[in-house]
């Protein structure tokens, strides 16, 4: 089994669905940017990941996705640095929710990769 430091590794967020079943509050409102407690969803998990050591982030967009965009720029007030990729149009998002996306960015990277889902929170 391989180690990697948090360093090392590019944390892919999966921000593009569409948020369907969080309809109405998803019309106009990506679902990572939902907010739980006044914060969005997706900034939790920026600040998370900063604390376990994780600085290089890849956020994949599709609806709404220039919202997401200009509420995280490049992740300098989160204390990581943040890079896009814009999947739109993308009709598989309906289809298969996020996993070839997922396999596509884990192909793509050279380095070692995870992948989070950008609209869930977890505690504890």
């Amino acid at each position: 089994m391989m180690h990697y430091e948090a360093t090392e590794t590019t944390v892919v967020l999966l921000a593009a669905g569409r948020g369907k079943r969080m309809m109405p509050l998803t019309k106009s409102v990506p679902k990572p940017l939902l907010e739980v407690g006044a914060v969005p969803l997706i900034e939790h998990h920026l600040t998370n990941l900063r604390l376990q050591g994780f600085r290089k982030i890849v956020v994949n967009l599709d609806y709404l996705g220039a919202q997401i965009r200009d509420q995280l720029g490049d992740g300098h007030r989160f204390g990581v640095t943040i890079n896009y990729s814009d999947e739109s149009p993308n009709p598989k998002w309906d289809q298969h929710s996020n996993m070839p996306a997922h396999a596509t960015h884990a192909k793509a990277i050279d380095k070692p990769v995870a992948g989070l889902l950008a609209d869930l929170e977890q505690r504890g």
